[in-house]
């Protein structure tokens, strides 16, 4: 476990803000002293020790870049458990594809001041471990998509995550599952986390927005 960080804090304290809403805030096993397998128990455990606490609240989850993969991934295992779902998943900037194939990534490299490619790929390696880095367990783009609740992405033009996050999309309309995607123009990774800003302000605005709009609805 490592403490967590400021912006994330931040981001937090922003959502809280916006939304009304109560947040629960995991800490969770890291690479490469655990494995996987033991961050994504422990994170099952957790979403049900809120349904426990919470039964008649509506539960929605949230992550952003690793913790974005981590939030899309326990919605499909719980999907594929026939556990309940949450009621939405909202990702930040997610890194689905720890491979970082995906060729428009290149042109992106210069432009993102938070991520340099040579680092990302070798954490990417140390999170799979054993495993394949498209297996579907490690790289959620590659997922059976089927079944998901609806999902919200909020992404930079300037992320290298974006284009895989921009292919999730696609494949989850393939899917038929409803997907909202916004893209800030000059936003580099987990820009909401600079939470003072014009364009961080907007994303929790939409955050807001959109909860508003599912309870009238």
């Amino acid at each position: 476990m490592k403490p967590i960080h400021w912006a994330h804090w931040d981001i937090c304290a922003s959502l809280v803000q916006a939304t009304g809403a109560s947040l629960s805030l995991p800490t969770y096993p890291l690479c490469p002293e655990h494995s996987l397998d033991e961050c994504h128990e422990h994170l099952e455990s957790l979403y049900e020790r809120v349904l426990t606490e919470r039964p008649t609240q509506r539960l929605l989850i949230c992550g952003d870049s690793a913790g974005g993969n981590l939030a899309l991934s326990l919605a499909l295992r719980r999907r594929d458990a026939g556990l309940s779902l949450p009621e939405r998943v909202t990702l930040f900037c997610p890194w689905l594809d720890l491979s970082m194939s995906e060729p428009a990534i290149q042109a992106l490299v210069p432009l993102d001041p938070m991520l340099q490619l040579s680092t990302i790929e070798e954490w990417g390696r140390w999170w799979a471990g054993e495993r394949a880095l498209q297996d579907p367990s490690v790289s959620p783009l590659y997922a059976d998509l089927e079944g998901l609740p609806p999902i919200d992405q909020y992404l930079g033009t300037h992320d290298l995550l974006t284009p895989d996050a921009q292919r999730l999309t696609r494949r989850l309309r393939e899917a038929e599952v409803a997907v909202n995607e916004q893209l800030t123009e000059g936003g580099f990774h987990v820009f909401m986390g600079a939470t003072f800003t014009p364009e961080a302000r907007r994303v929790y605005q939409r955050i807001a927005g959109q909860l508003s709009s599912v309870s009238a609805g």
